[in-house]
């Protein structure tokens, strides 16, 4: 398993990202703010980065799931599935700055969905924040683009590690890795 396996990115330089996450979001102010996990790589990134935050008590926090791959594909399918739904009420991210946090934007399909979804809520304005940004993959590179990421991504391996998944595998390994066997 592990020859399959090549360090992209260590341990020690993914915490320094989520710092450095964590102070770019900083920025952008910490009032009224509502964090969206897109489930499931995006609830690593986001618990990792709300370490180095200092948020108050009225700050919100939700989840939703959405899947563009299919089982263990390494290519979006392109289509953006609504697996669940937000688990927030519309008066929880009304007026509110929501920041959508994913492990990776890949083609950015996912983020512009979720984003053309939240509208419905009212919120005060929508960032998107992530790990790994794969500007070369963007499909619409405007809406694509996030805020605020642990570091751009030009090859084209599959990555896994920090909340990276290959099928539901590898999320939980402490560095990134490009995934060899595909």
């Amino acid at each position: 398993m592990e020859e399959d396996l090549f360090t992209l990115y260590s341990s020690r330089y993914i915490q320094s990202s989520y710092q450095r996450m964590a102070l770019e979001i900083t920025k952008f102010g910490l009032n009224d703010l509502c964090f969206i996990a897109i489930l499931k790589g995006g609830s690593f990134v986001l618990g990792n980065v709300l370490r180095y935050l200092s948020i108050d008590e009225s700050t919100i926090f939700g989840n939703i799931r959405i899947r563009s791959y299919k089982g263990e594909s390494t290519k979006s399918s392109g289509q953006v599935e609504l697996c669940d739904h937000l688990d927030l009420e519309k008066k929880d991210v009304e007026h509110r700055y929501v920041w959508l946090v994913d492990d990776i934007i890949d083609t950015g399909l996912t983020a512009s969905f979720v984003k053309n979804y939240l509208q419905a809520f009212n919120p005060a304005g929508i960032r998107t924040c992530t790990l790994v940004d794969k500007p070369m993959n963007h499909i619409n590179r405007p809406a694509a683009k996030p805020e605020v990421s642990g570091f751009e991504y030009l090859g084209d391996r599959f990555l896994v590690g920090c909340g990276l998944g290959f099928g539901e595998r590898f999320r939980g390994l402490k560095q990134v890795y490009e995934y060899l066997k595909i």
